[in-house]
């Protein structure tokens, strides 16, 4: 996991996953992510677009930055330019579009001032009343438009920080807990816990076993591509691996942010599309992915693509 050093633009292939912040978000499309300056990443698949100037004009930390989870817009063949202001350009226009709080221009900036302003001070003992200027204003907007409380929302920050700060220290709790305002240490852990589901001593020892864990991610999508027309089930792949399947499947949710079976899913709907495109039959695409009924393969296939392999046919010839 390494720490973004200037904020830029990364590009995330479609069914790909990145962590920020010690969080995984999964990608159904292929999309461009804005990652600020001082985030910890990992984004094993991902190709760098861009790198975003810190002179960069101040709206643009709205382009793909939301206030609480992972920004981004789809990719496309402008957010692909090598133009750093085309790129910019087109996707404010793009992020705008998608306006993912329903928000006008003054609301997002009011949130936006209020995340800024959580980032620089959140502490445990933080006055929101006193310390933000609109706090009627944010508080309401925040229920509103994020469907969270003020206090959830400082909470949400206050965790944030607080791996940030446990990943830097080597996982001391006394010192995290007081750079953090908890006067008492054991406050903290339970602050930490029920935020979390993992005492902060759990959430250092998950970091120090990701390697381990990569690598069983790894070797799964190994076995998938050579063996996704043999077995479509999670406990087939998590025998191959020497695990149960429940501790198999937590490892892939936790290291990609997508369970083992959205992965087995996405192998064949890809796989499909390929063979489709090559201009195979439907029956012995279904055959040779494994299924037992070319009515199962279609069923499947509308289910998670929402049209007939017959009509992508259709769309694939026409483009």
């Amino acid at each position: 996991m390494e720490k973004s050093k200037e904020p830029s633009i990364l590009l995330i292939p479609e069914n790909s996953s990145i962590e920020l912040n010690f969080q995984s978000y999964h990608f159904d499309q292929e999309s461009a992510v804005f990652i600020p300056s001082g985030q910890f990443i990992i984004a094993d698949q991902a190709s760098q677009c861009i790198a975003v100037s810190p002179k960069s004009p101040s709206h643009y930390r709205y382009l793909f930055s939301q206030v609480l989870t992972l920004g981004h817009v789809d990719a496309d063949e402008k957010i692909r330019s090598t133009d750093s202001q085309t790129v910019l350009d087109h996707s404010s226009e793009k992020w705008k579009k998608l306006n993912p709080f329903n928000t006008t221009d003054e609301e997002l900036d009011l949130l936006f001032d209020t995340s800024d302003w959580l980032d620089q001070n959140i502490e445990a003992t933080i006055d929101l009343k006193n310390g933000l200027l609109s706090y009627d204003e944010i508080r309401r907007l925040s229920r509103q438009k994020l469907e969270l409380t003020l206090y959830q929302w400082k909470n949400h920050k206050l965790i944030n920080k607080s791996r940030q700060v446990l990943y830097e220290t080597g996982g001391s709790i006394k010192e995290t807990s007081y750079s953090l305002g908890f006067k008492d240490s054991s406050y903290f852990c339970r602050f930490f816990r029920n935020n979390t589901t993992l005492s902060p001593g759990e959430f250092v020892r998950t970091i120090e076993e990701r390697p381990r864990e990569k690598q069983i991610l790894r070797n799964f999508k190994s076995l998938l591509s050579a063996h996704i027309h043999l077995n479509h089930s999670v406990a087939y792949y998590a025998n191959e691996l020497n695990l149960v399947p429940k501790s198999f499947s937590r490892i892939i949710k936790s290291c990609s942010g997508t369970s083992a079976k959205k992965h087995i899913e996405a192998e064949l709907i890809s796989r499909a599309k390929v063979h489709l495109e090559e201009g195979q039959s439907v029956t012995s695409i279904a055959f040779e992915l494994g299924f037992e009924e070319v009515s199962h393969f279609s069923n499947f296939f509308k289910h998670h693509t929402g049209i007939t392999a017959s009509s992508f046919i259709e769309k694939s010839t026409i483009n």
